[in-house]
């Protein structure tokens, strides 16, 4: 008898969602995820029945997590709710490698250890909530491509001259059971004789980390840039065929002096000796192509029309300057303490729900809509820190008053702006002076260099475009910008209050004939929108930025 019989409330639970708790496995690339449901006598043997199953259908070595889904019950309501097992909620914090079947039993001692239902309960949402069907496990398997390590070889490589195979030690002919083929190839490399690399194997293993030798899992095809590294040399690895093809695994980027050459095959590393008779030709992994020398392959590799291209439409990221620092490149220095806009406006929305009759449709229906009656402005400007309230049942009229409350702060802001600052305009004002005065010298005409005649550095006149004096025309432009636009900031703005309001502000804005206006939209919501005096954007966006304003302007 299950929880299940004669409780109708955890059965409408566990049927409706039955789809995810009876799902099939999902096979992928690189992660795998095999559901089995369960019974609530769950046991450490049918758990393990399901790892073997897993464990007979890979063919390459993988890492193992498990994760329980379960139905809880909240001690105070009596409510039932199903715990979905999310991959971040596994049994062990780290998957367990598994490369043989040796590996299944310190999973299953690794799970003896742990109590389930301790682990169980750690997971519930808070101690409200406790588990009271265990419906379903996922046992996750994340592919590790190439770990390396022991492994048995085909006739064909055993008896291949130009590899040591490195499957028996070739003094006492026991097969290897560690995972060190990698630093036994890097002794060979070196030139230790084939007989004598144990010893000097394990001392590079001791380089390479101080883990005991039978806790150690093997190298992985990511490890190898940094064994590379430590040991100051490039690493070639291929794969043969049978039929003599040999593929390229991995390329090194030849940093170092000396290059070592070796086969893999499954998860298992053997030392090429001979590369010149290792292989009759050579493919390309990622076009197939092939080559009759491992120089010609490398060759094409560097210009495979197959690989990865990675596209950057908007070009690469570069992070500009900004007002200060370009003032900065033509002897204008503004101390560090004044590079900082000291002011801002805050603001929030309050709204009420108010009902509608929208004729639903077969799969939605609303029943409510956020209608904006109030909102809160404060700033920190001097005359302006006394916080308003506007309340107003029309909403066009609530934005409006909104708007201009606010432009009466931003002009308050330039003034005190152009008080900090203005110097700063007059300073460039001399510079652009100075510089008409050279054109003067030059007979050259000044009428060329006004400022309203300046477009992006250029000037046009009478159908000619000619070079402006100075740039400091576009940067005078800029100062005036960043001064004239003072911040208005809201909580979680992007999401709520300009969303809100976005039917009526656009108007407000005069967005329309703005020419000015800057506006960044993410799907629905609005993060910022600029107008030639007003700022609006989200808190966190503002505090991301850093304490200057300075970094959302950049020239």
């Amino acid at each position: 008898m299950t929880p299940l019989d004669g409780n109708d409330a955890l059965r409408e639970v566990y049927d409706a969602n039955a789809p995810l708790i009876l799902e099939n496995h999902n096979q992928g690339p690189l992660r795998s995820v095999y559901n089995f449901p369960l019974t609530n006598d769950v046991n450490l043997n049918q758990l393990m029945g399901f790892a073997e199953d897993i464990y007979r259908q890979q063919d390459r070595a993988f890492r193992l997590n498990a994760v329980f889904g379960m139905i809880l019950q909240n001690r105070e309501t009596g409510r039932y709710r199903y715990f979905i097992p999310y991959n971040n909620n596994g049994i062990f914090e780290r998957p367990l490698y598994i490369s043989r079947r040796v590996d299944l039993q310190r999973f299953r001692r690794e799970l003896e250890r742990k109590d389930i239902m301790t682990e169980l309960l750690r997971n519930r949402p808070d101690t409200k909530w406790i588990p009271v069907l265990v419906t379903n496990v996922h046992f996750v398997i994340y592919s590790t491509y190439y770990p390396l390590g022991q492994g048995k070889l085909p006739d064909f490589l055993l008896k291949k001259d130009s590899l040591y195979p490195l499957v028996k030690n070739r003094q006492n002919g026991k097969l290897y059971k560690d995972n060190l083929c990698a630093f036994r190839c890097l002794a060979l490399h070196r030139g230790y004789e084939i007989r004598c690399i144990d010893g000097p194997a394990k001392q590079f293993f001791r380089q390479w980390t101080d883990d005991p030798e039978e806790d150690f899992e093997g190298l992985s095809l990511e490890d190898f840039p940094e064994f590379e590294t430590r040991f100051q040399m490039n690493m070639e690895v291929y794969s043969l065929t049978e039929d003599g093809f040999a593929r390229s695994i991995y390329k090194s980027r030849g940093k170092h002096e000396t290059s070592m050459y070796v086969n893999l095959f499954e998860n298992h590393l053997s030392y090429i000796r001979n590369f010149a008779q290792y292989a009759k030709k050579f493919q390309c992994q990622s076009c197939e192509r092939h080559f009759d020398h491992a120089g010609n392959l490398h060759q094409h590799q560097k210009g495979c029309t197959n690989k990865t291209k990675f596209v950057y439409p908007g070009g690469f990221h570069q992070d500009r300057e900004n007002i200060f620092e370009r003032l900065d490149q033509y002897e204008i220095h503004v101390p560090e303490n004044e590079r900082t806009f000291p002011w801002y406006i805050c603001y929030d929305y309050e709204a009420l729900l108010q009902k509608i009759h929208d004729q639903p449709t077969d799969m939605l229906q609303w029943t409510h809509k956020h209608v904006p009656v109030s909102v809160s402005i404060c700033s920190n400007v001097k005359g302006h820190t006394e916080p308003v309230c506007l309340v107003e049942s029309q909403q066009d009229q609530l934005v409006e008053k909104m708007v201009s409350q606010m432009s009466v702060i931003a002009n308050r802001v330039y003034e005190l702006a152009e008080e900090k600052w203005g110097w700063v305009l007059e300073a460039i004002g001399e510079k652009i002076l100075e510089s008409e005065e050279e054109a003067l010298d030059l007979e050259v005409d000044p009428q060329h260099y006004s400022q309203d005649k300046v477009t992006d550095g250029a000037l046009e006149d009478d159908g000619e475009t000619k070079k402006t004096s100075h740039p400091l025309h576009r940067i005078y432009g800029h100062m005036v910008t960043y001064m004239s636009q003072v911040p208005v900031l809201g909580f979680n703005s992007a999401k709520y209050d300009l969303n809100l309001i976005k039917r009526w502000l656009a108007k407000h804005l005069n967005m329309h004939d703005d020419p000015g206006t800057f506006v960044v939209k993410k799907n629905n919501s609005y993060t910022c929108i600029a107008t030639e005096s007003l700022k609006f954007l989200d808190m966190s966006q503002f505090l991301a930025a850093g304490s200057s304003y300075a970094g959302f302007l950049k020239a």
